[in-house]
């Protein structure tokens, strides 16, 4: 009687483990699974954002210098981060615009010092997620 009741008595701490392990696993499993949910509702987040990004640009040619006009037309803030300028020959100007940002709404302008050239081509405009927008030189109006 007493080998049974030890034997048994094994059994239930030998369930108890195994029941243990089991439910530790499956914790760990379910709070893996939400991370990687997470983690893929913000990466769907930054590409909705980029996808919604929305500004207009005007292009105005001065003796000396391109004045340069940001509409944000979306619902939130841009940040510009760098623009390159191009001409027929490849990259004339590359510049950090150390983020200006756009608050949802606005517009502000700035100016390019380089003097128009004939053989300028396009400017290419980098928003802080990586949208890049191509602005033709000599278009009065470009949405990107």
């Amino acid at each position: 009687m007493k080998h049974r009741g030890v034997g048994g008595l094994i059994s239930m701490v030998g369930l108890v483990i195994v029941f243990g392990i089991a439910s530790a696993a499956f914790l760990q499993i379910n709070a893996t699974q939400q991370s990687f949910v997470a983690s893929s509702i913000n990466i769907n987040k930054v590409i909705l954002d980029k996808n919604n990004q929305r500004l207009n640009f005007t292009t105005i040619a001065n003796p000396g210098s391109y004045t340069i006009g940001v509409n944000n037309t979306s619902s939130q803030t841009i940040f510009l981060n760098s623009y390159l300028f191009v001409d027929s020959a490849g990259m004339r100007q590359a510049k950090y615009l150390d983020g200006k940002n756009i608050t949802a709404g606005k517009s502000f302008q700035f100016d390019i010092d380089l003097a128009p050239d004939q053989e300028d081509k396009y400017i290419i405009f980098v928003t802080d997620l990586g949208k890049k927008c191509l602005v033709p030189i000599g278009v009065d109006f470009r949405i990107c």
